[in-house]
């Protein structure tokens, strides 16, 4: 898949996004001024923090599935909410930011799945994408990432399906998306 961003635009999303927490902390207002037509378009993105460095532990992950707004907007939403409003998680502190790695990504389209459930297990099991379950009144969304934790179909869908606050093989009933994520962090830009 063809990258949607260079690694200059990555690395200024990045920035973006640790600027925005960082303003928050202070309490002061975040100066940007996007001139990059890219940031200007609608993208539905996902903030995700870490903390640690090889045993990274998930300090807050907050996004939007649909384009609802430009994607800086997105972004700095996201990092905002990931770091102050995660309710599995306190409110960041000052001086967790500097150990903080935090990571972009950016949402292609969802897509619906029209197949049986065993063709959606055996898409899932072949090309890993991010999946959203949507039952009409709640849905519920993993990214590809969460793949690195649950790498069987099933117990995914179990976990997404619990995720929502429902039987784990609620999953049969929804309508099922998926979609493809480009990913990056700022781990090697703050070392």
């Amino acid at each position: 898949m063809e990258p949607m961003f260079s690694p200059d635009e990555r690395k200024e999303l990045l920035e973006l996004a640790r600027e925005a927490i960082k303003a928050r902390l202070e309490g002061r207002e975040l100066n940007y001024q996007p001139t990059n037509p890219k940031f200007l378009e609608p993208g539905a993105a996902f903030v995700t923090l870490y903390k640690g460095g090889q045993e990274r532990k998930l300090r807050g992950c907050i996004g939007h599935i649909e384009p609802v707004e430009p994607l800086w907007e997105s972004v700095v939403h996201n990092a905002i909410a990931a770091a102050f409003y995660d309710p599995r998680f306190p409110p960041l502190r000052k001086e967790e930011l500097p150990e903080t790695t935090i990571e972009i990504s950016v949402l292609s389209p969802k897509k619906e799945f029209k197949g049986t459930d065993q063709e959606f297990i055996e898409y899932l099991a072949q090309h890993k994408p991010g999946v959203v379950l949507d039952w009409g009144f709640t849905r519920s969304v993993f990214l590809p990432q969460v793949w690195e934790e649950l790498p069987d179909p099933e117990q995914f869908l179990a976990h997404l399906s619990l995720k929502a606050g429902l039987h784990p093989l609620a999953w049969r009933e929804a309508k099922k998306y998926t979609f493809t994520v480009e990913e990056f962090d700022d781990a090697s830009l703050r070392h």
